[in-house]
């Protein structure tokens, strides 16, 4: 197939040339240089033989959540450090606090 000139060759024969070069494990320079044709067109070739899958574009859009006036003032935060200067931010209905509280105390009365 190099005897023949490579820019007037059928589709097949560039398709058997595509696989060909997969198969030698030449990357593609090399196999152009031993075959007698430009990189560029033979990169060409191997783009129709294997067309680039086109991803799907992922939204730049972040979802938020908006929440009323009303459910932030009822609302408290409260922040445990731990020994080990590990923090937890907890996010709870001011009708809870003094259930952690509880939970708080029970949990390290256990610990120790």
């Amino acid at each position: 197939m190099s005897e023949k000139n490579p820019y007037k060759l059928s589709k097949e024969e560039k398709v058997e040339l595509c696989k060909r070069w997969k198969e030698s494990g030449l990357n593609k320079s090399q196999f152009c240089k031993r075959h007698g044709f430009a990189l560029p067109t033979f990169c060409g070739w191997c783009s129709q033989v294997w067309p680039r899958q086109k991803k799907p574009k992922q939204s730049s859009m972040t979802p938020v959540r908006i929440i009323n006036e009303q459910e932030i003032e009822h609302q408290i935060v409260v922040e445990v450090v731990l020994p080990n200067q590990t923090t937890a931010k907890i996010m709870l209905p001011m009708g809870s606090i003094g259930r952690l509280l509880q939970e708080l105390c029970h949990a390290t009365a256990t610990l120790r």
